[in-house]
């Protein structure tokens, strides 16, 4: 695994082979049970203790609010990961489409990531990434907020009816 940026303790990388959600992170564990969990091999064939498990609250720097149950505590870790089948285990769908990641329950888009390179990943409200102006100020935003919040979908319906005055595309 690897990324220009790789070093940023606060980037989340989504990872289709990870059996959990993982960090060596322990103080983003909000309900923590310490004990012997057995081990997780990693790319490279080393095997890491998982010496915990509990739950981590990410709220992403593109807003939103991201919670990963049952996450797991491995303290040798060197880059915190999201696993896909656990998503899909709970629920969530995971889309990535023209560089970027997002994960919907229902019609609720949860939290949106982005790709660098080969790696998407999210970006933790704790990270020196930063969000660039223009991303809050977007079109499709704007007319979320003036819609009291309204689902990516409900504001696609709109945005086809021609609803949607200066709207060129729905992104949210």
């Amino acid at each position: 695994l690897s990324a220009g940026d790789g070093t940023n303790s606060d980037l989340w990388f989504v990872d289709s082979g990870a059996s959990y959600h993982c960090s060596s992170k322990r103080y983003l564990f909000l309900n923590f049970i310490q004990g012997d969990f057995g081990f997780v091999t990693i790319g490279n064939g080393q095997q890491c203790k998982i010496v915990g498990r509990g739950t981590i609250l990410l709220k992403p720097v593109t807003g939103g609010e991201l919670r990963l149950a049952n996450a797991r505590y491995i303290p040798d870790l060197k880059k915190n990961l999201i696993s896909t089948s656990q998503l899909d285990d709970e629920g969530y769908v995971s889309v990535f489409d023209n560089s970027q990641w997002k994960i919907t329950k229902g019609s609720m888009v949860v939290v949106k990531g982005k790709r660098t390179g080969t790696l998407y990943f999210l970006a933790d409200s704790g990270s020196s990434v930063s969000v660039a102006a223009g991303d809050r100020g977007t079109e499709t935003s704007l007319w979320h907020r003036r819609l009291g919040h309204l689902s990516e979908k409900n504001l696609s319906i709109l945005h086809k009816r021609e609803l949607l005055p200066g709207l060129k595309k729905v992104n949210l």
